[in-house]
């Protein structure tokens, strides 16, 4: 029997859950609920694939009891994998984390935790009907697993900053994971994958990084080529560092024919605290496993107490040792970028060119640390939002416009949304260059940072080495990512000495750009790039400064932060740069001043240099 919505939900919020299938009963829409709709003597878990294939649409009621349910995570992962519509209803105000973030994270979703709930269940009664009987030149409801639900009225804001969502079916890759150990804190550990080619092309250096902040370095993994419908499993070690709960991320480059493409995903990771001694009756109820069946029946924490007898493990040894019962679950995995390999040779390759600056802007120089480009239409819209590069030694977020370099407002301004805004404090997360490395740090806030499921202290904060998922007051959450310079030295100008401005550059101990990229819906569109030294340019994900304009390369060219000012260069033989109404051609580097013109494809932008 078809149904027209499956409703997700942790034991705990049954009752809620019940309440929300008799009132979209009562509107017409057929629904699947467990246990209701589990039949006599059949098994739990292929009830509950049965019900999510019947359905096409999964309402996730969520709240904070799902989020940590296993189960639950299982079950959306499932609906997303056989592309079923995804709706998030919100009946506590608590965000994802962990895997749920990958799984809803960038998905619009019903705010159903203030009263009266009526308000809230008409909205997602209008959802589903229009989600099931879509108007007559409407695209086909397959189209609308990308994106869903918020009130139809005002159709969600498009943000080209985020990437679109994919479902696995279109993701040439399939990870699944097993984790046969317990986890420990300071003691080294393995995990197991296995990686299917599920795409027509032979896929061609596969490299798979894992990585999180509980660990003392990434687990890297290359594979030489996969071919169509081939599949290979291999260990991971990994050393935990320190306990807790953790995300535990996943990226994988390869390349496919002329492209490189990159795919993401994450789930949690639970590193168990090391037992005070070596020989001691351990108590499972204290352990906590990394897989979906530890979960307990009402979708509380993972103990490991319902698989194996308490007692059994009677030292350190005994639990490092033991081998838990094979179980690989699918790793959701999204694209992240694909750009073709000829863009990225030619990138590498204009990096050894030398450049000219033209003559005509050989007695123009302007220092500063903070460039903005923006748009000279009066109404930007998401791909042309101001283009922010900050160049200081130490960049912030936060809600205050006068104080932060990147602004964490929620969007469009409202009650409930300017609500959310005030629990971030006006300087809420600072990043400060530290000799060689780059640290993060909360500000001192009552409302906590986190990067990577690990909570930063002001007086310590954390390193930024890597990728990863910053969240500030558990309400807004960033793709934070660091990239190294392909310009060690600076640019290679062969005419500097007849330029007009300072010859000599300040010492830079550390090089490149961080990019910033709101995972979080409705929020203001950003697009602040703190520039250290230099970052490519581009339509293309693989870049630190995404410029979404119609015209450009997918990398079209680098801006510098160099003898105190800012640059620019096109290294694409376009035309799809222009300066004050001139083409900038490739080979040549112009320095950048206030009241410039810049032109990309076919948006202006007006140059704005300030300290």
């Amino acid at each position: 029997m078809a149904y027209d919505v499956f409703i997700s939900h942790s034991s705990t919020d049954k009752q809620m859950a019940d309440t929300i299938c008799a009132f979209l009963e009562s509107k017409g829409i057929t629904c699947w609920i467990a246990p209701r709709n589990i039949l006599p003597g059949e098994e739990w878990g292929d009830s509950i694939l049965r019900g999510i294939h019947a359905c096409r649409i999964m309402v996730l009621i969520f709240s904070k009891a799902a989020n940590d349910s296993g189960p639950v995570r299982s079950e959306v992962d499932r609906a997303v994998n056989a592309q079923k519509v995804l709706i998030p209803f919100r009946i506590e105000n608590v965000s994802p984390t962990g895997a749920m973030e990958f799984h809803i994270g960038r998905r619009h979703w019903l705010e159903a935790y203030t009263p009266p709930m009526k308000r809230h269940l008409d909205l997602l009664v209008r959802a589903i009907h229009d989600i099931l009987t879509p108007p007559a030149d409407a695209p086909q409801p397959a189209t609308l697993t990308s994106e869903s639900t918020a009130p139809l009225s005002t159709p969600p804001r498009p943000d080209t900053l985020i990437p679109p969502r994919v479902t696995q079916d279109d993701v040439p890759l399939r990870v699944l994971l097993n984790f046969n150990h317990v986890v420990v804190a300071g003691h080294p550990s393995t995990f197991q994958m296995i990686v299917e080619n599920t795409g027509a092309t032979v896929l061609k250096q596969i490299e798979i990084l894992m990585e999180s902040r509980g660990l003392e370095q990434p687990a890297r993994k290359i594979l030489p080529k996969l071919a169509p419908a081939q599949s290979q499993r291999h260990l991971f070690e990994i050393e935990p560092i320190r306990s807790g709960n953790f995300v535990l991320q996943c990226t994988i480059k390869c390349q496919e024919e002329v492209k490189q493409i990159a795919l993401v995903g994450s789930r949690s990771l639970r590193i168990n605290e090391t037992p005070p001694t070596s020989n001691i009756v351990i108590s499972m109820k204290d352990l906590k496993g990394n897989s979906a069946s530890t979960e307990t029946a009402s979708g509380g924490e993972p103990h490991l107490d319902n698989l194996i007898p308490s007692g059994t493990i009677r030292t350190l040894n005994d639990l490092l040792d033991l081998e838990l019962a094979e179980n690989f679950e699918p790793l959701e995995l999204t694209l992240d970028y694909e750009v073709s390999m000829r863009a990225l040779a030619h990138e590498e390759a204009s990096a050894r060119h030398r450049l000219q600056i033209p003559g005509s802007f050989l007695n123009q120089a302007q220092e500063g640390t903070l460039l903005k480009l923006e748009p000279v239409d009066a109404v930007p819209q998401a791909n042309n939002c101001e283009i922010r590069l900050v160049a200081r030694s130490s960049f912030c977020l936060g809600r205050s416009r006068e104080e932060a370099d990147f602004l964490t407002w929620f969007w469009p301004r409202n009650e409930v949304n300017d609500q959310k805004t005030r629990r971030i404090s006006k300087k809420h997360c600072i990043l400060a260059v530290d000799g060689l490395k780059i640290h993060i740090r909360d500000n001192n806030t009552s409302n906590r940072t986190t990067l990577g499921g690990q909570e930063l202290t002001a007086k310590e904060g954390s390193l930024l080495e890597r990728r990863g998922i910053l969240k500030i007051a558990d309400t807004y959450s960033l793709d934070i990512t660091p990239f190294p310079s392909n310009a060690p030295e600076g640019p290679a100008i062969a005419n500097l000495h007849n330029w007009s401005g300072a010859k000599t550059e300040n010492a830079t101990v550390i090089r490149g750009s961080v990019r910033f990229i709101p995972m979080t819906p409705q929020v203001l569109p950003q697009n602040s790039t703190w520039l250290l030294t230099d970052g490519a340019f581009g339509t293309s994900r693989a870049i630190p400064i995404i410029v979404d304009v119609r015209g450009l390369a997918e990398i079209q060219g680098r801006f510098y932060h160099y003898l105190g000012g800012f640059w620019i260069e096109s290294s694409v033989d376009n035309g799809a740069v222009h300066i004050n109404g001139a083409k900038l051609e490739p080979g040549f580097i112009v320095p950048l001043l206030t009241g410039q013109t810049v032109k990309f494809g076919e948006t202006t932008f007006r140059v704005t240099i300030a300290t």
